[in-house]
């Protein structure tokens, strides 16, 4: 079992962006979901 814990981003908007980018800065891998407008 790993001992980093797991982070989630919901949203694409300016804060979703803003909040993945700084985790990406200290952590290898995060889970991002976005909604699809297609």
């Amino acid at each position: 079992m790993s001992d980093h814990p797991k982070f989630a981003v919901i949203g694409g908007g300016s804060w979703a962006t803003a909040i993945a980018k700084m985790l990406c800065v200290n952590l290898s891998e995060i889970a991002w979901y976005m909604r699809s407008t297609y």
